[in-house]
């Protein structure tokens, strides 16, 4: 009698253990889940970043090209097209009084005020 206790008593202790085996096992997967969109979603930051330098970049060789250029870029697509920039330039270049960019920024006589927003596939 005291044999067949055991036994049942050793299936519980195998069952609660594998039980706790199981929630420790999905609890590492979920962060390891959370932890991929973490550094998907970095990467993404990232290459929007360099999309909208290239904006930055673009806009600077157009003003090397045109002095008095402030036509800005819309949803200018990259090569390849893995991203595209929204560009926008307010040239206060040769004038004597500030102006205030859209976004309420007072852009002094004789500077050029660029902003650039790029968005990745």
């Amino acid at each position: 009698m005291v044999l067949r206790k055991s036994r049942g008593m050793a299936l519980a202790v195998v069952l609660m253990a594998l039980m706790v085996m199981t929630a420790i096992t999905f609890s590492v997967a979920d962060g390891s889940v959370q932890c991929l969109n973490l550094s998907l979603a970095d990467h993404a930051s990232e290459q929007a970043r360099y999309v909208s330098e290239a904006g930055v970049n673009d806009a600077y060789n157009q003003l090397l090209a045109s002095p008095s250029w402030n036509a800005g870029f819309t949803d200018k697509s990259l090569p390849g097209g893995h991203g595209s920039y929204t560009v926008t330039v307010v040239n206060n270049v040769g004038r004597y009084a500030t102006v205030t960019a859209s976004d309420g920024t007072q852009v002094p006589p004789n500077s050029i005020y660029v902003t650039s927003v790029g968005t990745a596939d």
